[in-house]
């Protein structure tokens, strides 16, 4: 009965890594920004989250302890989106411009600063030895692509061969994850204007090849078009594909729009 049991547990064991192994497809790429105050904030570009940290001290002046949380807690608030926008202000937007560059302009200023002001908060923290409120606070980039990318409108799917999704393999080429991309080819043909979709890496220790693993994706259903990336423009953001890729990728999105239907996913390192 023992060794029935050990086998009962070891056989649940393995179906639950069997499970885990299905459903966790691809690791999250995260980019980490050190901003000038020397804080760290983080870029999930799967998820498509933003985080940042703020952290403030109550006025010298405050003696009650609820009144010094208190202050101290709106002062690591502010702190944190003050982060927030200043990370956000690098993000790429496109191969042409960060961020900052669109905000040159009020009405898009003004947007993102709505952004940031409606960020969410994660954690926060009370440290009543030294007196210190720490709050990790998130927003969704899709808001800041919401403000800075128009709508692509496209005709609805007219045939049902074309693949379920698409992977672009852009591994080893030192990519630059932006909110939206361009994709042309070798010749110089403009497959699309703006690209977008989610950056992930292969799940380590997977049963497959790294395409393998990541094209079993629930967001790329079963049967992707996975595409090679040959190359980069000179801004590492920009992508450069085979002529006969390109050629067919084309006829592909004239069917379906795999990057406005959340159907792209691009494997980095």
């Amino acid at each position: 009965m023992r060794n029935g049991s050990v086998l009962a547990r070891y056989a649940l064991c393995a179906a639950a890594i069997l499970v885990a192994a299905s459903l966790a497809i691809g690791v999250a790429f995260e980019q980490t920004i050190t901003l000038p105050t020397g804080q760290e904030a983080t870029i999930n570009w799967d998820d498509g989250e933003l985080h940042s940290t703020g952290q403030a001290v109550p006025p010298s002046n405050v003696e009650h302890d609820g009144q010094k949380r208190l202050m101290a807690r709106r002062g690591a608030i502010l702190d944190a989106q003050r982060n927030l926008l200043e990370t956000l202000s690098q993000v790429h937007v496109t191969s042409d411009a960060t961020m900052i560059n669109l905000m040159a302009q009020d009405v898009v200023r003004t947007q993102v600063e709505g952004v940031v002001q409606g960020a969410i908060i994660v954690s926060e923290e009370w440290d009543d030895e030294l007196e210190i409120y720490t709050v990790r606070m998130a927003i969704p980039l899709s808001a800041a692509q919401r403000i800075v990318l128009p709508a692509i409108v496209i005709d609805p799917p007219d045939a049902g061969d074309a693949p379920t999704g698409l992977v672009l393999d852009v591994r080893d080429l030192n990519a630059v994850p932006s909110l939206s991309f361009r994709i042309h080819t070798r010749s110089g043909v403009e497959v699309a204007a703006s690209g977008r979709g989610f950056y992930v890496t292969a799940l380590p220790g997977g049963l497959g090849s790294p395409v393998e693993e990541v094209s079993l994706d629930p967001r790329v259903a079963d049967d992707p078009m996975v595409i090679r990336v040959v190359d980069l423009a000179d801004n590492r953001i920009d992508l450069v594909i085979s002529d006969a890729d390109g050629e067919l990728l084309a006829r592909y999105l004239r069917i379906q729009n795999y990057f406005q239907d959340g159907r792209a996913l691009l494997i980095m390192n």
